[in-house]
């Protein structure tokens, strides 16, 4: 038998033992006892008294089993009202008070045996007085030690049905959490604001029906001051909303004035870089052979050409003169037919090897040359942070996900200024959330054939995990995150992104599934721009050389002529 033990705290109301040597405390798993004196108005003011005690030593842990001991004579239902409704606007709600009426002191007096009486409070219990303390329950009675009833003292107060009770979520403009809100008009004039279902409010509307309540709702907004977010969180903070989200992620310096729900979405932050450029498709002409390729081509040519210039000296081959075998080589290289064929067997010999060398590389040279012609070659793709830095390219980061890493040169910057100078001007980097710039680009930054212009890294350069906060202490958080849970495992998140994203692309009219077929299609004049820009060298080149020969010709002519 392993047995548990957990710490309990008791504070009375000597101040005594406060002092400046003992401000912060560590407490695991934990129960408060409170021994007060029961009377109207001033029970629930030392109540307060200690509570703000304990957080200043941060020892307050709203979540804990709080149980109130009335040990004298006084208590009544005002009393106890009084004393949930201070206890409720701590966020406190598994308290039990413990006391003794009049008639059974006087019965536990002549027994000597302590008669005891448990009273609680439940919350959500009737539509429109959802946290008012308005009914006190008795809900267990201990005499001689046993307790009454087998029913567990701190019970489970939220029921299953909230009886359309309100509850406000604090949300932003965020494409991972709502999307443009519209405004409705009614007959009466006046306009609704309905907010269009990011992916995280559709699971929040699926939690708020599935508990039958009410849904109110606050558009907030990013702050950034210190480094910290303060506008979304300000809203939970002063409890203007029970929860808030917006493609928040799990921070640490949030866990102590905040309660986290479980993680609703894997988040990452990656950079998003310029998207590489095509090459112009004429320069294919000169990404078929590598430079060491071409030099060993005309090294071999030149050697081939010496060699059957050597076999052919004591012979009266007109292959003895270099230059006649190098424009015969090259004649075959290039498919022509050459004026003379070799007689002797041993350059009969050569000079075939050399057709079928020539034969090879045609036939290679050819597909790789049609290859590029058409299908464009890219630029490097950026696809490290290293490479990032080695580019020289400006880079940015919105001040909350700020690293002391970054170099400190560059600055700041977001929204659609942001994405158009990576899509436009190709000028610009800066990191974003990795769901939230897969569905931006769902119809957004694309060219015209529905590719992005905006490239994602592999690599993750920060994980995150999005979650809802809400209020330390909030009654809600333990129903929220079994649902959060069930909803995650049974794989309803996974199908909610699917069906957005495919959502968002029927809308930018760009599918995100190919067929058979969709990569072949009509040559156009963009895919054979090469091969008229070779033709136009060609034939350049051509005239050129009839209009040296025609100058040449005249020039001979007339210094002949001349000296005659």
């Amino acid at each position: 038998m392993i047995l548990e033990s957990f710490p309990i705290l008791i504070n009375l109301l000597n101040t005594s033992n406060r002092t400046k040597d003992n401000m912060k405390c560590n407490l695991g798993i934990v129960s408060y006892i409170f021994f007060l004196k029961p009377s109207v108005n001033e029970t629930a003011m030392h109540l307060n008294y200690e509570l703000k005690s304990l957080k200043s030593k941060n020892c307050l842990k709203t979540r804990a089993n709080f149980l109130i001991v009335f040990l004298s004579h006084g208590f009544n239902e005002k009393v106890a009202e009084e004393t949930f409704t201070e206890l409720r606007n701590w966020n406190i709600f598994n308290t039990v008070i413990m006391t003794i009426n009049a008639l059974e002191a006087e019965e536990s007096q002549k027994s000597n045996t302590a008669i005891l009486n448990f009273y609680t409070w439940f919350p959500y219990r009737k539509a429109g007085k959802c946290l008012q303390v308005e009914e006190i329950v008795k809900i267990n009675s201990c005499f001689f030690g046993v307790l009454q009833s087998n029913v567990s003292i701190f019970s489970r107060k939220v029921p299953r049905n909230l009886h359309g009770c309100p509850i406000t979520a604090a949300i932003v403009n965020s494409p991972l959490t709502m999307l443009l809100p519209n405004k409705i008009a009614n007959k009466n004039g006046s306009h609704i604001v309905e907010y269009g279902d990011g992916w995280e409010l559709q699971l929040w509307k699926i939690l708020v029906k599935s508990l039958n309540m009410s849904e109110i709702y606050i558009l907030s907004y990013w702050k950034f001051a210190n480094g910290t977010a303060n506008g979304l969180k300000d809203e939970v903070l002063y409890k203007r909303a029970d929860v808030a989200f917006g493609s928040w992620p799990l921070l640490w310096r949030n866990l102590e004035i905040l309660d986290p729900t479980m993680p609703v979405l894997r988040n990452g932050l990656v950079w998003l870089v310029p998207c590489a450029q095509a090459h112009p498709r004429w320069t294919g002409l000169f990404n078929v052979f590598s430079i060491p390729v071409w030099l060993f081509g005309v090294l071999l040519t030149n050697l081939s050409a010496a060699v059957l210039c050597f076999l052919a000296k004591n012979s009266h081959e007109i292959y003895n003169s270099f230059l006649r075998c190098i424009m015969n080589f090259f004649r075959a290289l290039l498919g022509i037919s050459v004026e003379i064929l070799p007689k002797k067997t041993d350059l009969r010999i050569l000079f075939l090897s050399w057709i079928i060398f020539s034969m090879c590389i045609n036939t290679i040279f050819q597909a790789y040359l049609t290859t590029f012609l058409i299908q464009p070659t890219y630029q490097h793709q950026i696809n490290s942070f290293q490479e990032l830095l080695n580019s020289g390219i400006e880079f940015g980061y919105t001040e909350g996900w700020r690293e002391k890493d970054i170099s400190e040169n560059q600055y700041v910057a977001y929204g659609e200024r942001t994405f158009g100078r990576v899509a436009y001007n190709r000028d610009f980097c800066f990191l974003f959330s990795k769901p939230s710039i897969k569905f931006i680009l769902t119809n957004k930054y694309l060219d015209d054939k529905g590719e992005p212009l905006i490239c994602i890294m592999d690599e993750v350069f920060y994980d995150l995990i999005d979650v809802f906060y809400f209020q330390k202490g909030h009654p809600l958080l333990d129903r929220i995150n079994s649902m959060i849970e069930r909803i995650v495992e049974a794989g309803l998140m996974d199908l909610i992104i699917l069906r957005s994203i495919e959502l968002e692309k029927v809308r930018g009219a760009v599918r995100g599934f190919r067929r058979f077929g969709d990569d072949y299609g009509n040559l156009n004049i963009e895919q054979v721009n090469g091969v008229f820009f070779i033709f136009l060298i060609g034939n350049s080149t051509a005239l050129l050389s009839f209009i040296s020969e025609m100058l040449y010709f005249y020039t001979w002519k007339k210094l002949n002529f001349t000296l005659h």
